[in-house]
């Protein structure tokens, strides 16, 4: 991961993290109707583009980014590319409204 020097850059990742974690509400909502009803042309469009702003906002820090189709987990998992195994990163947390 990037190393955060100064304050300036803790309140930029910090503003990444609140948009991944809108991000990820929103991937959420595309997986749950994606498992029941599917999901039109404009949709997939759609959650392309969330999925690869989620990448690149993880590659600015270093991160890579796990993403989960499954309604039942969380669907963005920030990982190091030091790590291997899915289980050692630190999930995006999101509230449920």
């Amino acid at each position: 991961m990037k190393r955060i020097e100064n304050i300036f850059q803790l309140r930029e990742f910090i503003e990444d993290y609140e948009k991944l974690r809108e991000i990820a509400r929103k991937l959420q909502r595309y997986n749950e109707r994606l498992c029941f009803n599917g999901l039109t042309k404009r949709q997939w469009k759609n959650k392309e583009r969330l999925e690869n702003e989620a990448k690149e906002i993880a590659k600015k820090w270093g991160l890579t980014v796990d993403i989960q189709q499954d309604p039942r987990i969380l669907p963005l998992y920030l990982t190091d590319e030091n790590i291997f195994y899915r289980q050692q990163g630190v999930p995006v947390f999101f509230e449920r409204k």
